[in-house]
């Protein structure tokens, strides 16, 4: 007995449906033809991906450095010095992902971020004015690691501030992180469509 047209369409689609790889494939040439449309947005979007990258790499040296400067100097590292660093450290990634994702309204949260890493380059522990006064008589000769940090964690806040001043002033950015957020609506829908089970 002859399978219908339809009856053989509908089993192509439910074969494509049990197959990732067809998928994953159909989902990189929609993928790689919305990008072609919105060549700009592409470039945008990689430079964002990238700056994310340098930001969260600071971030782990930051909080790691703390980290190693407070084992030396107090003799010793404790589980709750462990804790506070690595809840500091998953706090401001979390920011950083947040605000360097698809959604351009969350922009906005790295000046939160700048300002407390500007204010308290040194962490909570201690504020910039108590910080340049503790350093002021600091020889550096003498303690390279201490300065390292203090321009490490400086250079971080100045790094989210200027993210944040890229991602959100210039009009032409904010026309790439709209086109941005179509881009990803329009590849959430292709996903919704093409369920794999």
């Amino acid at each position: 007995m002859p399978i219908s047209s339809g009856s053989a369409e509908k089993e192509r689609k439910t074969n494509a449906m049990n197959n990732p790889q067809e998928i994953q494939e159909q989902y990189r040439q929609y993928r790689s033809s919305l990008y072609d449309e919105y060549p700009q947005a592409a470039r945008f979007e990689q430079s964002k991906r990238r700056f994310a990258q340098i930001l969260m790499l600071l971030c782990l040296a930051v909080h790691l450095s703390f980290l190693y400067q407070t084992g030396t100097t107090s003799g010793g590292v404790t589980g709750y010095d462990i804790l506070r660093t690595v809840s500091a450290m998953g706090t401001e990634i979390i920011f950083l992902l947040a605000a360097m994702g698809p959604r351009r309204r969350m922009a906005p949260l790295l000046y939160l971020l700048a300002l407390y890493r500007l204010a308290y380059p040194a962490g909570a522990d201690q504020f910039l004015p108590e910080m340049i006064a503790a350093l002021s008589g600091t020889d550096f000769g003498q303690e390279p690691l201490a300065a390292a940090i203090t321009v490490c964690s400086l250079l971080y806040g100045l790094l989210i501030l200027a993210a944040a001043m890229w991602l959100t002033l210039p009009p032409k950015n904010k026309k790439f992180a709209e086109e941005l957020e179509q881009l990803n609506l329009k590849l959430q829908q292709f996903i919704k469509e093409h369920p794999v089970e």
